[in-house]
Order: C-alpha cells, then sequence, then structure tokens
C-alpha cells in the first residue's frame, strides 16, 4: 500500500482514538515502522498522556494469568496498553521472569557443560564412560581447589571456554574417577587385578 498524506492521515486518526501502533498498522495493511515514522513526522503526542487522560476512572483489572481482579496499583504501568496498565499483575510478572531466569540459567549451563564434554573428547579417559550427565573436568596436576581458588566465583567450563578448552593441565574423567583420584591418588580401574588395591 502507497503511504499518501490520506493514511498518513488515518494513521493519526486511529492513534488519537487509542488504537496500538500494531492495530493501527493490521487494520492500514502497512509495516508497524511506517507507522511509527509516521507518528514522529506528524509530531503526535506521546501515547502515555493520553492513556492517563482516558483511563483514569479504571480502579481494577483482571489478570489473565492468576484469574483474579486486583487494584490498579496491583500492575505496572504500560503506556503503549490501550488501558495504561500492564496485561499481568504485579505478582505474577515477578513469578515468571524469576522462574524463566532460572530455567535459562540451567539451559545455559547444561549447553556449556555439553560443549566442555565433546571438546575434551566425550569419554572418560580412565574407564571410557560416555554418558555426558557423568562426565566432569579434571584437574591432571591434582591442584583444582588452588585453581577454584584462583579463578574465584567464575564458572569453570566459561573459563576453559575463553582459553580455548586447554588440554595440557585438564581432562574429562567421569565423577567415579575423578573421586577416586582426588581421595585415593589412583583409580580402581587402572590397577584391577594386579593386586596394588588396597
Amino acid at each position: 500500500m502507497k503511504i499518501t498524506n490520506d493514511v498518513k492521515d488515518q494513521v493519526v486518526a486511529f492513534y488519537n482514538n487509542g488504537l496500538t501502533q500494531y492495530d493501527i498498522a493490521q487494520e492500514l495493511s502497512i509495516g508497524r515502522r511506517s507507522v511509527y515514522r509516521i507518528l514522529q513526522e506528524r509530531c503526535v503526542q506521546r501515547r502515555s498522556l493520553i492513556v492517563t487522560r482516558q483511563f483514569d476512572d479504571i480502579t481494577q483489572r483482571k489478570c489473565p494469568r492468576c484469574n483474579k481482579w486486583k487494584d490498579k496499583q496491583d500492575f505496572y504501568n504500560n503506556t503503549s496498553s490501550r488501558t495504561g496498565l500492564s496485561t499481568y499483575c504485579k505478582e505474577c510478572c515477578k513469578l515468571y521472569h524469576k522462574n524463566e531466569r532460572k530455567d535459562w540459567g540451567r539451559k545455559r549451563r547444561r549447553l556449556l557443560r555439553q560443549e566442555m564434554v565433546a571438546a575434551y573428547g566425550g569419554v572418560c579417559e580412565c574407564c571410557g564412560e560416555n554418558n555426558w550427565e557423568f562426565l566432569t573436568i579434571d584437574h591432571i596436576n591434582g591442584d583444582g581447589r588452588e585453581h577454584r581458588k584462583k579463578i574465584g566465583r567464575t564458572d569453570i567450563y566459561l573459563w576453559l571456554k575463553k582459553r580455548g578448552w586447554p588440554k595440557d593441565s585438564y581432562r574429562l574423567l567421569c565423577f567415579n574417577c575423578n573421586s577416586s583420584f582426588g581421595l585415593l591418588g589412583y583409580c580402581p580401574h587402572q590397577h584391577k587385578g594386579d593386586g596394588n588395591e588396597k
């Protein structure tokens, strides 16, 4: 659709009547950026002033997530919505973002760990375990405690990735083999049947 002066007038009229930029774009079959540019070009007053004048009388709103009617102050302000309030109440927003952040952190850590496993060969160097959930990084020289103190609270997988997955003093072991090396100084897989078991 060609954007003529008539179209621009319609955009401004729709906006002043409370339609969002998205609704205007759909109604006139033009892009949202075009709507935004037209409003800027015509120096239209910001929606926040229109919304607060138009919806001052709203005292309650229903949150679709928890299905409860709540007072106006239980919602965040949102100048781009028709009511001037957010869709969901503050409580639901906080809960949603908290869980989303937690899930993203777990997913990011799992992906980083899988990348580490692949970078170090994907199998335990001692027993051949290849299930990535059982594999971990081992400090070959036994200086894991000092290394953790040195890098602080930094994620070791991220630290290794930034350095290109160095293989000179790190290797991939399963948790059993890594614990054995840490506690006993050797792994039972290496001494099976040679009479050196304690």
